[in-house]
């Protein structure tokens, strides 16, 4: 087994050039391009292009307490570096928490990136496609976007620990010291992650859900656990064994997974969305975790037919308008803009596709 979670060794014959040809295919496509052939741009061009991006839709870097320069935020200290940006919007209309996925984890089959800064960032996508009058945060993943270079960062974060207790904890505390530095610790929150992301995601609620006791040492962070209100994933690997079984690559050894946590996450409202056309994040690696949740958790899982792994942006202000995703029981409506007027965009009709699990599925 590879400490970095490459592919397993191949059989021989027709089974050794299958298994090459279904581990490049998934490694390609994978975990918002975890492994991306041919030339691409380097990572300051990428950060150059997210920055110009996240700015142009109104959002500002969030840079730590001790931090000068132009680059985005990262921890203070040793701690591993987290870039993010956050757009005002409303008071009293709670915080939309958008998870990066993994980025470019693999430059090729069998060689990590150095850089895991994504080429085309779907999370920041999906934060800018928001269409609530709420304060949305960007976050990106440990070492993306710049910091890759740090004395804390090191490949094994961005391939094998890509979910394991460092980044996840990490990803925590820089949430709860942002809410607390932006005075919204006690807003309603939304943690949405899209593909790894989403497992990020779930991973920090489950820590936040059961008060991890670290943070008794964080001031001002304990009223900001105690007001989680959905999870949402999208497209993400919830059943992280599952997918590296069903994806023929190795398992991630140094990583968590939030079927450990079924427990504690039951007991919060969540949202998971999937494309019917995903072959980098199928449906078998989703429905697991709905299963272990059991039917009386307040959970659905929403199929979008004709969806692949890497288009939701352009559809996601009318997925969040559709399934009023960010309406919350006693809380007003208004916390969501009115619709535009249909164009030729807008007024595609997506199919009402939604399912509540049910164990007879998948």
């Amino acid at each position: 087994m590879s400490i970095l979670g490459d592919p397993p060794p191949a059989k021989r014959g027709r089974a050794r050039s299958r298994s090459r040809i279904l581990t490049a295919v998934v490694l390609g496509s994978w975990i918002g391009c975890s492994f991306v052939p041919g030339p691409l741009p380097d990572p300051g061009q990428r950060l150059r292009a997210a920055r110009a991006r996240a700015e142009e839709a109104g959002f500002e870097p969030l840079r730590s307490a001790d931090e000068t320069g132009d680059e985005p935020a990262g921890l203070e200290g040793e701690r591993l570096p987290i870039a993010a940006w956050f757009r005002a919007g409303d008071a009293n209309a709670g915080v939309h928490v958008y998870i990066e996925g993994d980025g470019l984890a693999w430059r090729s089959r069998h060689r990590v990136s150095r850089d895991p800064t994504p080429i085309d960032p779907i999370g920041l996508a999906l934060a800018i496609a928001d269409p609530s009058r709420a304060n949305v945060v960007y976050l990106g993943r440990p070492c993306q976007y710049g910091f890759a270079g740090s004395r804390a960062c090191r490949p094994l974060l961005w391939t094998a620990a890509r979910f394991g207790e460092e980044g996840v904890e990490a990803m925590d505390q820089r949430l709860s010291r942002l809410l607390v530095r932006l005075g919204l610790e006690a807003e309603p929150l939304h943690l949405i992650g899209y593909s790894g992301g989403g497992v990020v995601a779930a991973l920090v609620a489950a820590r936040r859900i059961s008060r991890n006791p670290a943070a008794a040492d964080m001031p001002g962070i304990r009223m900001a656990e105690r007001r989680l209100d959905q999870l949402i994933t999208i497209a993400a690997p919830l059943d992280v064994e599952t997918w590296t079984r069903l994806a023929g690559v190795s398992p991630l050894a140094a990583s968590l997974s939030p079927m450990d946590s079924v427990g504690c996450l039951r007991r919060i409202r969540q949202h998971h969305f999937a494309g019917r056309r995903d072959r980098a994040v199928p449906l078998g690696a989703i429905t697991p975790f709905l299963r272990a949740l059991g039917t009386d958790a307040p959970a659905r899982l929403e199929v979008v037919e004709d969806m692949d792994h890497r288009s939701w942006p352009g559809r996601w202000k009318e997925i969040v308008m559709r399934t009023r995703l960010f309406e919350t029981p006693g809380r007003p409506a208004s916390t969501t803009r009115p619709p535009s007027r249909p164009g030729r965009e807008s007024a595609q009709r997506i199919p009402d596709d939604g399912q509540r699990w049910a164990p007879a599925d998948g």
